[in-house]
């Protein structure tokens, strides 16, 4: 794993546990910068569960897999990689939580089949409705390294219409795989949007019949929008409508 992942991030062995294998499985479905680590973070808080990419399969997969010993030769052990990630990931709620990236998915439903026989399965839906500035966001985050508060900042950004135009269309091309998988895979499922985030608390607690006496809200992630997001906007606005002529 990079030197440049941070401490705090759940990625790291001080983060794997010993407890029972979860016999529940909540699947955060969402899209890069759509608020999905501090909704993990406010899940680990309220003791649900510690959702993460663990099918992210460019740096963390791969990393868990070694450290747990699920790789040889390059080659994943998917049945041991299931094994472990319940084995070290499941929470003292019962609950397995996966932070999925809509361009996880494909990965996700190759070891799905290796997971046991499960009690619940349940899908938290996140998204942001002002899609422009999640793709800032996206664009910002790829260029400097910054993918939430926790990581130092590598280097400026520069504004790049093309660029940022690409990450808006990921970021819809990543929904409609969430929306499909949502469709056939059936599970209850719960909307969230990133606006609407510091009030979905009881919504989320709800859903998951998961009962908290500490309201108080302990995330230590901070959301980073700036002025520069607001100049890109600005920018990238005028960008679409000059093309649009």
């Amino acid at each position: 794993m990079s030197n440049s992942i941070p401490s705090q991030d759940f990625i790291n062995s001080s983060f794997d546990t010993a407890e029972s294998s979860a016999s529940k499985v909540l699947i955060l479905l969402s899209s890069p910068r759509s608020g999905s680590t501090m909704l993990s973070e406010r899940l680990n808080n309220w003791g649900v569960c510690l959702a993460h990419e663990y099918f992210q399969p460019y740096q963390y997969l791969p990393a868990l897999a070694d450290r747990w010993n699920c790789s040889k030769n390059g080659a994943i052990d998917h049945q041991g990689y299931v094994d472990a990630l319940f084995s070290n990931r499941s929470s003292r709620s019962g609950w397995l939580g996966i932070n999925l990236h809509g361009s996880h998915v494909a990965r996700f439903i190759e070891y799905f089949k290796y997971f046991p026989k499960l009690e619940t399965v349940k899908i938290i839906h996140l998204r942001r409705r002002d899609s422009l500035r999640q793709a800032i966001s996206y664009e910002i985050a790829s260029q400097t390294g910054q993918w939430s508060s926790h990581f130092e900042r590598a280097i400026d950004p520069i504004y790049d219409y093309l660029k940022v135009k690409n990450k808006f269309e990921r970021i819809e091309k990543q929904t409609r795989t969430n929306l499909a998988f949502i469709e056939k895979n059936g599970s209850p499922s719960l909307d969230v949007f990133y606006e609407d985030f510091q009030n979905s608390s009881e919504k989320i607690r709800d859903f998951l019949g998961f009962k908290c006496d500490d309201d108080e809200e302990r995330n230590q992630m901070s959301k980073q929008s700036s002025k520069i997001n607001d100049q890109w906007l600005t920018r990238l606005s005028e960008d679409i409508l000059c093309e649009e002529k």
